[in-house]
């Protein structure tokens, strides 16, 4: 949905895997007003970075997921402390955020502000290459 297709989908799929493929985003001053949210449904039509709402617990799950992405791409032959840098310990702490941020008072009914941006691609260049 968000990266293009020439990126590593393993942490997307991971992401994805723990929303069950199901995402809850939406327009409008309706943040609080469940009654009256307008639904996102068509994100080709929402690159104008105008922004849009979804529950606190999509955007707590974003943050420890994106924490595995850098890890894997900073992943090399670079000289890195390995328990901040390894993919295992990245996916390890993101499940300790996911558990303990989700467990919080309040995060079913939070919500937060996101804009709209889809992803572009990266890759690390080895010097001398």
């Amino acid at each position: 949905m968000w990266l293009p297709r020439a990126c590593d989908r393993s942490s997307d799929d991971a992401y994805r895997s723990f929303h069950n493929d199901t995402f809850e985003y939406w327009r409008g001053d309706a943040a609080h007003d469940s009654a009256n949210r307008d639904p996102v449904t068509d994100f080709s039509r929402e690159t104008a970075d105008v922004g849009f709402w979804g529950p606190q617990r999509q955007h707590l799950a974003h943050c420890a997921f994106m924490y595995t992405r850098v890890a894997r791409a900073v992943g090399g032959d670079d000289v890195y402390d390995r328990k901040v840098w390894s993919e295992d310990h990245a996916k390890h702490c993101a499940k300790v955020l996911l558990k303990w941020a989700l467990e919080a008072p309040g995060v079913e009914e939070s919500v937060e502000w996101a804009h709209v941006s889809f992803g572009s691609c990266w890759q690390r260049r080895v010097p001398g290459l």
